[in-house]
């Protein structure tokens, strides 16, 4: 399955990225499936990080913001199809939190295997920016690809 996502969506995530440095940023990835099984995305939403003992290397978004969201989702006619949220000074890749963490993909679909998105302006935000699609694609971390880098 494809993640595609168009270019003021990932700029957006960037941005969020880049304004909430050195902290993880989180948020949710809205869109539809179509009938081919690709996912687009056609919203992104911010959520706050509500971690406090260690918002730099973790995340937690209130059940509460997320709840809020997911009528959001209804009201436009989208679905929730992931999660995105960066690794700042990290390498992209599934950290042991986020496999231990990662309780909403079993929701997701378990058959990604690739990911569409457009190439990063920002070289140093191509790894915080693919750790956050792996993790708003991947059900299965083992069938995540190697190479996870924006393409």
């Amino acid at each position: 399955m494809v993640l595609k996502i168009g270019k003021s969506q990932f700029e957006e995530i960037r941005r969020h990225g880049e304004q909430t440095y050195p902290h993880e940023c989180c948020g949710v990835l809205l869109g539809r499936i179509n009938g081919e099984g690709v996912k687009q995305v056609r919203a992104v939403v911010r959520c706050g990080n509500t971690r406090i003992d260690s918002p730099h290397n973790r995340y937690h978004i209130d059940p509460r913001e997320l709840i809020g969201i997911q009528r959001q989702a209804r009201e436009a006619a989208m679905d929730i199809l992931g999660f995105y949220h960066s690794h700042p000074d990290h390498p992209a890749g599934w950290s042991e939190t986020d496999l231990a963490e990662a309780h909403w993909t079993v929701i997701l679909e378990q058959s990604a295997t690739s990911l569409s998105s457009p190439p990063s302006p920002v070289p140093a935000m191509t790894s915080v920016m693919s750790a956050a699609f792996a993790m708003a694609m991947f059900g299965v971390p083992e069938r995540a690809p190697k190479d996870m880098s924006p393409r």
